[in-house]
């Protein structure tokens, strides 16, 4: 009965997709547990030496390779090159193996002689067979394991690595059965294990889609139970004839067998969804309870604004849920473009979520969007679009979108309760797919105008430095000034030439002054003029080197993070005169020596990829009361190194860029300056 149920999982789960190589691996796996399973089963029942000889090394062909193909199968569930390579060798020495059970007694040789028969003996090479089932066996654990841990994994993918960690868990109590092979009387009953293992991979491909052949299964199955159920009562029938009325042939005997066949041919199909559809609300509850499950999915439509996650919701829920053939979901044909108008209700198809331009159209002014309209409720047996039923979803007087049903796969007849609840659903998808339209508008529109957008704010930018340059005169004056006056006493003093001092001294002070002030002037231009730009694609990292080779850090442990980050448009030059500014900042706030770290990283936000940059010391920090100032010009903390424009420039640069700049800074630990760049859209 096991090799049965085993030849019927592996051939259904083959021929449903012959091509898959994940379908191939199962079906070996169960190949593997029919032979073992066949031959033990025949061996337990026979007397001649010579053929229990030869079943005992056919069944241990199937029994070598029960690890290798459970592990294969594993293999092509997680789809890792290293675990591919093994599954390869995994075969070879399976092959090796074989050579030798069938050529050699080092595999197995002789027998032992237990109560419920004869059990073959281990020879020298069989603790190695069972040294790569454990090495196997973990890795499958592992695997699966591994797919439960990850934090890309959905829920439904939790659920399947869950379900096969168990399979093999099962399945490694079946080496239970070698105990037999070393002498110890112990009942193999590795098959009961090995059974429940592949049964649990069963319920995991029904319950869990790991293979999508849960109909199958239950119709099969229902058939069979079925045509046992009316060949049973048609053996008992003949039983009865046969001894309460005649033993031959006869005409009344033709008679009542045309009678029964014809009773049989009416009841037949009715008796057979009957013990399919009760059979899968018993055995598969949380598949088939789908009237909880369609009460979720109007919860999980209402939270959605993006049309590719409604659409998903509603096929998914279509196809698995309520398992409908053929789910149709049509929406106007400029959907996402309301300025448009839409002359007819075409098919957005399962994925990738986008109107099918070949596929079946209805007029905005058929009969049936007339009639649906009127309606406002589900109609049955739509011809013009081969439906079966078609729901619509209404928004007050607008039909915002239909679904059109085939029949269940089930071939369950839809119920008033299933119609009720499909209606509460086209009533919440209707208004989630009214915001999702204009959410949609809205996101084409700054799709389409992005670059234009760039450059307002870009514009928006430099009108901000333009409002600020009053102040930054005023301040502009008043720090060239200084210098000049300065210079002026000093000349001044000329006449005197005992107050002057060392000549020398002098012309040094008079350099300082007059470096200062031109300092300043090319500063206050870098800052104040607009260049022009050459916006390239730039890779931070690249900028963030050159930039440290331009202006090599002494004196401090610089300590470098630079992860992969995306591309961003940008000035190169620009871009290095930020990063050379605040090293340049970091290395002057460290007299005494600390760490310089820059580091890189990328971030997705708002479904958009980002790209950042820190600076880092260790150095005095930023008093809380001069925060807000540091970006203003002129405003610095040094009294002798300082002109207060270095991170002026910085924050001109980067709002440019249409960037941001963060600063977090605690006096006495140090000071982070944190960027933030749009990566550039492919």
């Amino acid at each position: 009965m096991a090799a049965i149920v085993a030849l019927l999982l592996g051939l259904l789960i083959y021929f449903k997709n012959r091509k898959s190589e994940r379908n191939i691996a199962f079906a070996l796996l169960c190949l593997s547990t029919i032979v073992w399973q066949l031959t033990w089963t025949i061996l337990f029942n026979i007397h001649d030496n010579g053929i229990a000889a030869v079943l005992v090394k056919v069944g241990y062909s199937g029994i070598i390779f029960l690890p290798i193909t459970i592990f294969h199968f594993a293999v092509k569930y997680a789809e890792k090159k290293i675990d591919r390579i093994m599954s390869y060798i995994a075969y070879a020495i399976g092959g090796i193996l074989l050579i030798v059970l069938w050529g050699t007694d080092y595999y197995i040789k002789g027998d032992y002689q237990y109560f419920f028969g004869y059990y073959p003996k281990a020879s020298y090479l069989h603790p190695f067979y069972l040294v790569l089932l454990f090495i196997l066996v973990c890795r499958c654990y592992i695997i699966f394991n591994s797919k439960l841990r990850e934090k890309e994994s959905s829920v439904f993918q939790k659920d399947q690595a869950r379900y096969l960690k168990m399979s093999v868990v099962v399945y490694s109590v079946a080496a239970t059965d070698f105990l037999a092979n070393y002498g110890i009387e112990f009942y193999p009953v590795g098959f009961i294990f090995v059974v429940l293992s592949l049964g649990i991979i069963a319920y995991t491909i029904t319950k869990h889609r790991l293979m999508d052949i849960s109909v199958i299964i239950s119709r099969l199955t229902a058939e069979i139970i079925s045509i046992v159920f009316y060949g049973t009562i048609y053996l008992i029938l003949i039983w009865l004839y046969r001894i309460n009325v005649s033993t031959n042939t006869d005409l009344l005997f033709v008679l009542w067998s045309m009678v029964y066949g014809t009773i049989v041919g009416r009841t037949h199909h009715p008796v057979r969804l009957f013990l399919q559809t009760t059979s899968d609300k018993l055995f598969l509850r949380g598949k088939y309870d789908y009237y909880k499950e369609l009460s979720n999915a109007s919860a999980r439509v209402g939270r959605k604004l993006s049309l590719a996650s409604i659409l998903g919701i509603l096929y998914e829920t279509f196809h698995d849920v309520v398992e409908i053939s053929s789910p149709r979901i049509f929406l106007p044909e400029n959907f996402s473009d309301p300025q448009k108008p839409s002359g007819r209700y075409v098919v957005y198809d399962g994925e990738p979520f986008s109107p099918l331009t070949d596929g079946p159209a209805v007029a905005v002014d058929s009969p049936l969007v007339t009639k649906l309209i009127s309606s406002r409720h589900t109609e049955f047996m739509i011809k013009e679009i081969n439906a079966c039923l078609v729901t619509p979803c209404m928004l007050e007087d607008r039909l915002i979108a239909f679904f059109a049903l085939g029949p269940k796969l089930s071939e369950d007849p839809y119920t008033d309760e299933d119609i009720r609840l499909l209606e509460v659903l086209a009533s919440q998808v209707a208004i989630a797919l009214d915001h999702t339209r204009s959410y949609e508008k809205i996101k084409n529109d700054y799709d389409a105008n992005e670059k234009k957008l760039y450059d307002t704010e870009r514009l928006l930018a430099r009108s901000e430095k333009i409002a600020s340059m009053a102040n930054l005169i005023q301040e502009y004056n008043h720090e060239i000034k200084t210098p000049l006056a300065i210079m002026k006493s000093k000349i001044e003093l000329l006449d005197n030439e005992g107050d002057i001092g060392n000549l020398n001294d002098f012309k040094k002070y008079m350099i300082e002054q007059i470096n200062r002030a031109s300092d300043i002037v090319e500063s206050t231009l870098r800052l104040s003029t607009p260049t022009a730009r050459q916006e390239i694609e730039i890779n931070l990292n690249d900028v963030i080197n050159t930039s440290l080779q331009l202006f090599p850090p002494s004196g401090v442990h610089l300590i470098k993070e630079l992860n992969p980050t995306p591309l961003i448009m940008g000035d190169r030059d620009d871009l290095q005169t930020v990063f050379i500014n605040l090293i340049k900042n970091a290395v002057e706030a460290m007299p005494d020596g600390g760490d310089l770290k820059v580091s890189t990283y990328s971030a997705i936000e708002a479904n958009k990829a980002v790209a950042y940059a820190e600076v880092s010391d260790t150095g005095a920090g930023i008093p809380e009361e001069n925060m807000e100032k540091i970006f203003e010009p002129f405003f610095s903390t040094h009294v002798t190194k300082g002109r207060g424009l270095g991170l002026s420039i910085v924050f001109r640069i980067i709002r440019e860029h249409l960037g941001k700049i963060e600063v977090k800074s605690k006096v006495g630990v140090g000071s982070t300056f944190k960027m933030q760049f749009k990566a550039l859209k492919k």
